[in-house]
């Protein structure tokens, strides 16, 4: 899946490391464009976030949640997910 690019190489190396198994993007943590007021919100679990930012998606991913402790059936949590309390 690498050779024909249907899969990044850098997310898939990340996705094998302990706390990124569900990473949603490897946007959210290349930090080669990210400035103070870009962070990405979605590494940080829901219920750490400020009451503010509690369930706002990443603006630029559209991933609300892809920590591993938030997981909904061990898939990131995105802006359009059903989620059944």
């Amino acid at each position: 899946m690498m050779k024909t690019r249907i899969l990044d190489k850098n997310l898939f190396f990340l996705w094998n490391k302990p706390g990124f198994e569900i990473l949603c993007s490897f946007l959210v943590v290349d930090m080669s464009n990210k400035t103070i007021k870009n962070k990405s919100i979605c590494r940080v679990p829901i219920l750490l976030r400020s009451y503010n930012n509690e369930l706002k998606p990443d603006s630029s991913i559209g991933c609300i949640s892809c920590v591993t402790s938030d997981a909904i059936n061990s898939k990131p949590i995105w802006w359009n997910s059903v989620v059944n309390f």
